[in-house]
């Protein structure tokens, strides 16, 4: 399957596409609708080096920062904040419901917490400022408490090492070195004194918003329409692929591979001008057959081919022979009877109560009817030897076939081409069978009838446009 192809599939069924895509963003709008609301605040913390840095202090800065924001979403730290904000939310809630950012510049750091309100957004937002400032402060006064225990504990080892150098008889020398080493400790112990370390600060505090940040209904709901936009697209094109319908592009070309015969689309806005190609194949023969198959009742190839005929100059007889859910009466605007079941009875000869039909100009039309027996396949014989129109097109179905074949034995050389209309709906293999089916029959065209908007539903009257029609009588 091509692009083309696709896009031709998708189009073919664009109203049950688009369908799908609003009553899933219509679900999605009303679900988020009913969703409580919640709300965002943010505070800005920055780290603030000491005045005796030396080394890069963008490079540090943004180590802290990064450090900061990993503490933010910490177990540990979020717990405290909601101790401090009084809030008793789930920590597993209130964790997922924390987040950091780095901000613009180097050293900034947003942290944004939710909640059912603004103000305890903005408290739980501020709360988690003040933890992560103290945990900041607490963490390097461990730290610095550790380095001076350290040096302390080397200066004490120190005096051990020179007391004992000095029992052994004192060597000048070591003891000088010991003696560096521990001005060199003791230095480093009046840095340490008076290091300052680097430490966060709040910049700007959490503000209640006023709106909330969640639900968002519209967004959800766009999201979900182009999502399922794009999903039942899909299924369409993949549903057409694996029933192996007929080409959405060209059904007609299509169908006339798979029968092995011309193939000729035919559309419901169309007029019966687009069957010119016909007109070869019924120049000799009377009679006409249209074999309907597919899902849906149609009989537009029937009526635009006697349309065509009638417009020749010809009189046409359109004979309803479908045995079910006939439509001719439908597409000409007919009452079903009487029709060809009711011909039988009634007074007067069959070729005068075939004069005397609904008829538009040179084309008349004779509905199947509704009486509960139909004629038989030699009174249907007879009824079109005997017709006083030039041309017979007989509407029939591949359901009514096997009385078809015995019709066409008792036609003998009146019987002429046969036409099979099918749905576009109709897969290849339904084809297929159909075209074995007729094989007795003889098949010189299939029609495929495209249907350019909603379909009527199986069993019920077609959506077609009736045609005038008046009587002689």
């Amino acid at each position: 399957m091509d692009l083309l192809e696709h896009a031709a599939g998708v189009w073919a069924r664009r109203y049950v596409v688009l369908g799908v895509a609003v009553l899933v963003a219509v679900g999605v709008f009303a679900w988020r609708s009913t969703a409580p609301e919640q709300y965002d605040a943010t505070t800005t913390v920055q780290v603030r080096l000491p005045d005796t840095q030396t080394s890069d202090p963008s490079t540090q800065v943004a180590f802290y920062a990064q450090t900061v924001g990993g503490l933010t979403t910490s177990r540990g730290v979020v717990d405290r904040a909601l101790a401090s904000a009084g809030r008793d939310d789930s920590l597993d809630d209130a964790v997922d419901q924390v987040s950091a950012s780095l901000g613009a510049e180097p050293g900034f750091v947003d942290i944004t917490a939710a909640g059912p309100s603004g103000r305890e957004a903005a408290e739980l937002a501020d709360a988690l400022a003040d933890v992560l400032i103290d945990q900041v402060a607490a963490d390097q006064a461990a730290d610095l408490a550790e380095q001076r225990q350290a040096v302390t504990d080397a200066v004490a080892e120190l005096g051990r090492d020179r007391q004992e150098t000095t029992r052994e008889g004192g060597d000048p020398f070591a003891l000088a070195a010991l003696q560096r080493e521990r001005e060199a400790l003791l230095g480093s112990l009046r840095t340490l004194s008076e290091k300052t370390s680097w430490r966060l600060t709040v910049v700007e505090p959490a503000v209640a918003p006023t709106s909330p940040s969640a639900p968002t209904p519209l967004r959800d709901a766009l999201l979900a329409f182009l999502l399922a936009l794009i999903l039942a697209a899909e299924a369409v094109v993949a549903r057409r692929a694996f029933r192996g319908s007929l080409s959405a592009r060209d059904p007609a070309a299509d169908a006339g591979d798979v029968a092995g015969v011309p193939g000729l689309a035919v559309r419901p806005d169309q007029a019966a001008t687009a069957l010119t190609p016909l007109l070869p194949q019924v120049t000799s023969a009377r009679t006409l057959t249209v074999v309907q198959a597919g899902p849906d009742a149609h009989a537009r190839t029937a009526g635009l081919l006697s349309e065509l005929l009638a417009a020749r100059g010809e009189d046409v007889l359109l004979l309803d022979a479908t045995t079910k859910r006939p439509t001719v009466h439908v597409e000409y605007g007919v009452s079903a009877a009487p029709g060809l079941a009711e011909l039988r009875q009634g007074s007067g000869s069959t070729e005068a109560r075939l004069k005397d039909l609904p008829h538009v100009r040179s084309l008349f039309v004779l509905p199947a009817g509704k009486a509960p027996h139909a004629p038989g396949e030699q009174e249907l014989a007879e009824i079109v030897k005997t017709a006083p129109q030039e041309r017979v097109t007989l509407a029939a179905s591949v359901r009514s076939v096997d009385d078809l074949l015995d019709v066409v034995g008792d036609l003998g050389d009146i019987g002429g081409p046969t036409v099979l209309d099918v749905d576009e709906t109709i897969t290849k293999k339904q084809l297929r069978r159909e075209v074995e089916t007729l094989r007795g029959l003889g098949l010189d065209l299939v029609a495929v009838t495209v249907s350019t908007g909603p379909r009527a539903a199986r069993g019920r009257k077609p959506r077609v446009h009736a045609r005038k029609v008046q009587s002689r009588a």
